[in-house]
């Protein structure tokens, strides 16, 4: 299990590296958080992700806000909310004072491949990365924006059944697989792929994870470069 807020404290420092200087950042941690079961790399990939996502919507700077929070949902919610469902949840907030979004584009943001920006200024890997995350950890994703008006992404994660207060050093994979509609990852497939391109190591390395096939040092490799790279980034 995993403490959110401490991953968080621990990204503080290369996240403001990430956004630059003409991005202001704000963590609203809630100080009586409960863990969660989690791959501590993974969820550094969500907030990562989400933070350069949110960046690259201020190109004249804002504010990136981070929040956590405790949630629990009623039915009425839930009958509102196709993904959500009863019980407690950690809840991670991703704010920007950026250009927004139409619904449109809301509608295809976590598509594969799928980017607004410039043609070589962005794969459409981040936010499907973020999206495969999540559900490989049993969790979900609101998204709200408006053009010229920011957006804010909160990504719902439950609660340790294990949780006590307190975090342990144990590593816990969630074994859900994602499976993207535009992409065939095969059962056995061998990465030998080597690239310099972030949100492809990202997707990659989400779209292997739990799989069943043979080389599992070339999946563990996958991931190692993703983390040189991301220390580069």
């Amino acid at each position: 299990v995993r403490d959110l807020n401490a991953i968080l404290a621990n990204m503080t420092d290369m996240l403001k590296r990430l956004i630059g200087d003409d991005i202001a950042l704000e963590l609203r941690p809630d100080g009586g958080l409960p863990a969660i079961e989690a791959d501590t790399g993974m969820i550094e990939q969500v907030v990562m992700n989400l933070s350069v996502n949110a960046r690259d919507a201020m190109p004249k700077g804002g504010k990136l806000t981070i929040a956590t929070g405790l949630v629990s949902f009623d039915e009425d919610y839930i009958h509102q909310h196709a993904d959500a469902r009863p019980g407690r949840f950690v809840c991670l907030s991703v704010t920007d004072t950026g250009c927004g979004m139409t619904k449109d584009t809301l509608d295809r943001i976590f598509e594969p491949f799928f980017t607004t920006k410039e043609v070589g200024k962005g794969t459409g890997l981040g936010l499907a990365t973020v999206y495969g995350i999540v559900k490989q950890h049993q969790g979900w994703i609101e998204v709200e924006s408006q053009p010229g008006r920011g957006a804010t992404f909160q990504v719902f994660l439950p609660v340790s059944s294990r949780a006590n207060g307190t975090t342990h050093g144990v590593n816990v994979r969630a074994s859900t697989q994602f499976r993207s509609d535009n992409l065939d990852w095969k059962t056995g497939y061998s990465i030998s792929h080597k690239s310099d391109d972030f949100d492809f190591l990202g997707y990659a390395a989400v779209q292997h994870r739990g799989m069943s096939y043979d080389g599992s040092g070339r999946r563990l490799g996958i991931e190692a470069q993703l983390f040189e790279d991301r220390d580069d980034a």
